[in-house]
């Protein structure tokens, strides 16, 4: 008895099909630019950096104002919900009418008792300030 042999036809079409389905992959002008993903969720004013730190802590809404000289002026009510003192750092930065941010503050430290009311105030250096955001974070 002979071998079977697939006929010519399938022989040509298992070389010729993949041959072509290659030089058509290159016939592209390669994969599109990359655009980054927008954020859902906006600019919160108070923003909780690590997830320790949201987990002990409470906020309550800032009170913001402006002095007769048009700089805002933004307290944060802060209580740290843990049994033992806790360290924090918090960082303002200040933003224009357009959403532009106008500068950052350095880091500063606050030591939060266990349970008791505590308040975080941060003041921009120009009238030119129309909003915020304070990023909080455990002490380093």
């Amino acid at each position: 008895m002979k071998p079977f042999r697939k006929p010519i036809a399938w022989r040509l079409l298992s070389i010729v099909l993949p041959a072509t389905l290659a030089a058509g992959g290159c016939a592209n002008d390669g994969d599109p630019p990359l655009t980054p993903r927008g954020d859902r969720y906006g600019r919160a004013q108070i923003e909780v950096v690590d997830r320790a730190l949201n987990k002990r802590t409470r906020f309550d809404s800032p009170d913001v104002s402006r002095d007769a000289n048009g700089i805002l002026n933004v307290t944060i009510p802060v209580r740290n919900t843990s049994d033992k003192a806790r360290d924090i750092q918090y960082r303002a930065t200040f933003f224009d009418d357009n959403g532009h941010p106008l500068y950052n503050t350095t880091w500063f430290t606050k030591r939060l008792q266990p349970n008791i009311p505590n308040y975080v105030e941060v003041n921009s250096t120009t009238p030119k300030a129309s909003d915020f955001q304070v990023a909080f974070r455990t002490a380093r």
